[in-house]
């Protein structure tokens, strides 16, 4: 058996693994009865993640992509539109680039 043949087949089982993994998670919460509170802690959850990778990039970043990220997150939280918000969160990097700041 070659190189090829061994990693496809490395990752066609880690893809099986994960898969079943997702589909195991899915259904036994079918079975389970959450707490309030739970349900709460786990609807919370993505966002924190998310600020979790997002943040530290944003505080390391230069004063344009900062001001960019800000525009962003105006523009979403008044228009709620996700693709407007990105496609106009990179003309305002654009513009704010060539600005010497």
């Amino acid at each position: 058996m070659n190189d090829a043949v061994k990693v496809n087949c490395c990752i066609l089982a880690m893809a099986i693994l994960v898969y079943l993994i997702r589909v195991m998670g899915f259904y036994s919460c079918h079975f389970i009865k959450l707490k309030p509170k739970i349900i709460t802690w786990l609807e919370q959850l993505p966002g924190c993640l998310f600020m979790a990778m997002v943040a530290p990039e944003v505080l390391a970043c230069s004063v344009s992509e900062k001001l960019a990220s800000v525009a962003v997150v105006l523009i979403m939280l008044k228009t709620k539109q996700l693709l407007l918000a990105v496609l106009l969160g990179l003309a305002f990097f654009a513009a704010f680039s060539s600005i010497p700041i």
